[in-house]
């Protein structure tokens, strides 16, 4: 049943789909050195389950080692929280896109070269699914705010 429900919300969204005039393009490999870029878009940055659970992610990720680059995009204005404050001097690149339109938001993620789109609102408040239906990235995961299937083809795996 959640499947059925999820499946007829994400055929809602085909339209907004097909409206990209243009399809994104994708970086087809890496460069010698270049690390994986992974875009992780939330609206839950600050005070909320997911803003407290994702925010020692940060303290543990060293640049300097990685070969996975993380771009976090944040959906919504700060609260200005402990939380909050904390991912914004940890975070590698914290993008606020709250003032964007979806369409700006997928242009900015497909600009940045971003390889893997993490979802971590899924059928939440304030998220952004219209954003992914754009597919502004080759490859898409569901992740953490919403444990379930999003029934869409382009959310390609759920964690």
């Amino acid at each position: 049943l959640l499947k059925d429900i999820a499946v007829g919300f994400s055929n809602t969204l085909i339209p907004i789909r097909l409206s990209v005039l243009t399809p994104f393009t994708y970086p087809t490999k890496l460069q010698p050195g270049e690390r994986i870029r992974v875009a992780i878009v939330t609206s839950d940055l600050g005070d909320t389950n997911v803003g407290r659970d994702i925010t020692g992610w940060f303290h543990h990720h060293d640049p300097k080692k990685s070969k996975i680059e993380i771009f976090l995009y944040s959906t919504k204005q700060s609260d200005n929280t402990v939380w909050r404050r904390d991912v914004e001097e940890h975070a590698e690149h914290l993008i606020d896109v709250s003032m964007l339109s979806n369409l700006d938001i997928a242009k900015t993620i497909n600009k940045d070269g971003i390889h893997i789109a993490i979802n971590l609102n899924g059928y939440t408040k304030h998220s952004k699914n219209e954003m992914f239906a754009m597919q502004p990235a080759p490859l898409q995961i569901n992740m953490k705010g919403y444990p379930g299937t999003m029934g869409a083809p382009w959310i390609h795996y759920l964690i």
